[in-house]
């Protein structure tokens, strides 16, 4: 079935309907959006975010310092993080503004990547040894991270007091940080143009079908009712409040 075909029978009248509905508009959200849009083509998944605060005044996706590291303990959150770089690098210009110059549709140039690691530090032989385990994860993934010992460590950052530190984990490549409020815009700009709607309200209600086992719909604050196939849980901070309505 076409998606549009999904929507009739899925909506009733009075309603609004999405294959998709994305509760919250953040890097996540929109960017779920954006690659839903994207990869579906000609049956493409309608789309709709919900996203409280279109100016994103209290949103964690601008108001953190726009991280990107390797250096976690699961595997997924590797591979995402390693993705999210690769496409900053390699493919931003997919959601450059049509008449975007050459800076603006190269990557780094455009969010201004400042590739200069991150640095863990394990004070404890228990804190050494998750160190180890984790770098192990992230190297067998492709990710360029270094074990510095003390004295490394002192070398290569003499402004440390590194006399209770005995390992340290850093991140030589693909770490750092971006201008992360650049990068939403332009990925909401592009989800839009390719067809993603966007709505400014917050999930006030999930509504599941009979077994409880999927989600049906949602209401939001202004009472609107979104029947839908799926919801993406992508409100951050929120999502725990989100989750809970939807019987998790």
């Amino acid at each position: 079935a076409t998606a549009g075909a999904r929507r009739g029978a899925m909506a009733a009248a009075g309603r609004r309907a999405a294959d998709v509905v994305i509760a919250g508009g953040g890097l996540v959200g929109t960017f779920t959006a954006f690659w839903l849009r994207a990869l579906g083509g000609a049956n493409a998944p309608s789309v709709t975010v919900v996203e409280r605060d279109p100016r994103y005044r209290t949103a964690s996706s601008v108001l953190s310092c726009g991280g990107l590291r390797q250096q976690f303990s699961l595997v997924e959150n590797i591979r995402l993080s390693m993705a999210s770089m690769r496409f900053i690098k390699n493919d931003y210009h997919q959601i450059a503004a049509p008449d975007a110059d050459a800076d603006d549709r190269h990557g780094p140039k455009r969010v201004g990547l400042a590739e200069e690691g991150y640095l863990f530090l394990a004070g404890s032989e228990a804190g050494a040894q998750t160190l180890r385990e984790n770098h192990a994860l992230q190297v067998s993934e492709g990710a360029t991270v270094s074990l510095l010992d003390r004295e490394t460590l002192a070398a290569q950052f003499p402004f440390l007091h590194c006399e209770d530190i005995l390992l340290a984990g850093f991140g030589t490549a693909n770490e750092g940080w971006i201008d992360a409020y650049t990068m939403l815009m332009d990925a909401r700009r592009k989800a839009t143009e390719l067809g993603a709607t966007f709505v400014t309200s917050t999930v006030e209600n999930v509504r599941l079908n009979a077994s409880g086992e999927r989600v049906q719909g949602i209401t939001l604050a202004d009472g609107t009712e979104i029947d839908c196939g799926t919801m993406v849980n992508a409100a951050g901070a929120w999502s725990g409040r989100l989750a809970s309505m939807a019987g998790i």
